[in-house]
């Protein structure tokens, strides 16, 4: 009940008891985290067998001189609005103090203010380990952690972590080439790398005022996991890199058919992740090319050029006839790449109506040719061509372990279409070819130059 305040007092000067005018009867302290006990007195409550309760029903929960009530499912995080009311009850409520009149007043509210933040602090710590393995590779380690609370110094409460962190990172560079005789050449260097990442709320995300560790506390075993793994932020990578694998033989000479001039490369990665809004968020991007490269410098031949007949200079246009065997550059280069995406959003709202995943797939095919030719000193001839075909895949997934009835499909289909090449989207060719007229070679033209 309010303490009234005699009628027509104020305060005059500041000697006067302040008190007077603000009863400290019409103080309320609200402890905000008696809200969060009644939510969860009510979800224990509709949770137990047999319970008629619904979220939706008035559920009444008394704490000390105060009665809580609540319907639904609100939460202190999203408040926008305050309202104070005043009542005045009717006799049969309170018969021995009220004569069930009418009343009129005027009442006023002031200082209404937050006070008693939750100011704990958190902790955070980074970890690093770095190792050689001889010539073998390098090995790395990195992890990193922090609690809810941990900020900087001059952030604000609210600015500060609210979630627990853990993440860890592992990668290596490994030549595997050094498994095999150092006189072999071969050469495979390959970079591997493995990374996690937990963030767990401090707030139970389907329910933003209630601690999350709390939240846990009333669910069976179970429920439990299902909400921790709905609630938690999931990240994981996967990588693996071929980086110009081959063999690395020094000659003096080089020919067409050296396997030193093949190198190999392969890219794999992979990203998953998961949290309160996506089920599944599965990216894996695939790379595989081979490629071919000689160079050369093949000897020309002037198979006139000691001939005394055609010593002279009105025979300089013969003697000076010469040609090439090989070509002087060979370039071949085809690349796979594979790029899938699978989706799939949870309905937190209704979590019995399942949504379908949707998918984005695209499977490339690029093949580059190159060839150099100089078929004399004065005839040059280039050609350089691309080729971008496209794999053709059916519609759905392809995880091997969750579609196994669409994967013999999906392999059948994807093999049929290697075979044939794919299917050309893009083709693209050059041809440059450069002769030099030889007018300066005849008597009197030596002046003049002249290409085609």
């Amino acid at each position: 009940p309010l303490k009234l305040t005699p009628p027509g007092y104020y305060n005059k000067d500041d000697n006067d008891d302040r008190a007077i005018v603000w009863p400290e009867e019409n103080s309320f302290n609200i402890d905000l985290s008696v809200f969060q006990e009644a939510k969860q007195a009510r979800n224990v409550e509709i949770s137990r067998p047999g319970s008629t309760l619904g979220r939706s029903d008035i559920y009444v929960y008394p704490h000390e001189n105060a009665r809580i009530s609540i319907s639904g499912n609100p939460n202190l995080s999203n408040v926008r609005v305050i309202m104070i009311g005043m009542r005045n009850p009717i006799k049969t409520r309170d018969i021995n103090n009220d004569d069930g009149l009418s009343k009129s007043a005027e009442i006023w509210v002031n200082e209404l203010r937050l006070s008693d933040f939750n100011e704990d602090g958190g902790w955070a710590a980074n970890a690093r380990l770095q190792t050689r393995l001889a010539d073998l590779g390098t090995f790395d380690l990195v992890g990193q952690t922090s609690t809810p609370g941990f900020g900087s110094l001059d952030m604000k409460v609210n600015e500060r972590s609210k979630e627990q962190v853990m993440k860890y990172d592992i990668s290596s560079n490994i030549n595997l080439g050094k498994f095999f005789p150092e006189e072999s050449g071969v050469q495979i260097p390959v970079y591997i790398g493995y990374s996690e990442s937990h963030i767990q709320p401090q707030y139970n995300p389907l329910d933003p005022d209630i601690l999350f560790k709390d939240a846990l506390d009333i669910l069976d075993p179970q429920a439990r996991d299902s909400l921790k793994n709905i609630a938690e932020d999931y990240t994981r990578r996967k990588t693996i890199t071929v980086s110009n694998a081959g063999i690395n033989r020094q000659k003096e000479k080089s020919y067409p058919w050296d396997i030193s001039n093949v190198t190999v490369n392969y890219t794999y990665n992979e990203l998953y992740r998961s949290n309160i809004n996506t089920e599944i968020n599965l990216e894996k991007n695939y790379r595989g090319g081979i490629n071919y490269l000689y160079n050369s410098r093949p000897k020309n031949f002037a198979p006139f050029k000691n001939v005394k007949i055609f010593r002279p200079k009105i025979f300089r246009i013969v003697r000076d006839f010469n040609f090439y065997l090989m070509p002087k550059h060979i370039g071949f280069r085809t690349d796979l790449s594979r790029y899938y995406n699978e989706i799939k959003t949870r309905n937190i709202n209704n979590p019995y109506i399942k949504i379908k995943p949707t998918f984005r797939k695209d499977f490339e095919w690029t093949r580059f040719y190159d060839v150099k030719y100089d078929v004399s000193r004065q005839l040059k001839f280039d050609f350089s061509a691309t080729n971008l075909s496209r794999i053709d895949e059916p519609y759905g997934g392809v995880d091997r372990e969750r579609y196994r009835d669409t994967y013999e499909a999906w392999k059948d289909t994807v093999l049929m279409n290697l075979k044939d090449f794919g299917r050309t989207t893009h083709y693209r060719h050059n041809i440059n070819i450069q002769y030099n007229l030889p007018v300066n070679k005849l008597p009197l033209l030596s002046w003049v130059t002249s290409s085609i």
